[in-house]
């Protein structure tokens, strides 16, 4: 899909060494297993990511605190983990809005590329 597009670009561009900085979303659930439910019907189960097995590390401030971006949205705060992976010589910079920092309505922000309805893809392109 268009991640692997994204993800050749960054390969390209560190092939190329061009001075290029990323910034996507880190999603929690991001494949899933379709099952065949009793009544014939497709089911997608999502599993977690559990991102301790992903080649990516926090980003850490000077004072060794993981880095929180604080994005303002109409009446409130909304808080983003960052992340990093190095895709050949180019940052990637992935952002999580899944803790505790945030309501449930916000902390799925970043749970699934095209996930839930017209106002989380709104809340997802704003961040």
């Amino acid at each position: 899909g268009l991640g692997v597009l994204a993800g050749d670009y960054l390969k390209e561009a560190s092939d190329s060494h061009v001075d290029l900085t990323a910034v996507g979303f880190l999603y929690r659930y991001g494949y899933f297993t379709q099952t065949i439910s009793p009544d014939g019907q497709q089911v997608a189960n999502y599993e977690p990511q559990n991102f301790n097995e992903l080649p990516i590390e926090p980003v850490y401030t000077e004072n060794g605190q993981q880095m929180i971006l604080e994005v303002p949205y109409p009446e409130r705060n909304v808080y983003a983990h960052v992340w990093k992976v190095n895709v050949g010589r180019i940052s990637l910079y992935l952002l999580d809005t899944d803790f505790d920092a945030n309501s449930e309505f916000d902390r799925s922000i970043t749970h699934q590329l095209y996930g839930g309805d017209w106002e989380n893809r709104m809340k997802q392109e704003y961040l």
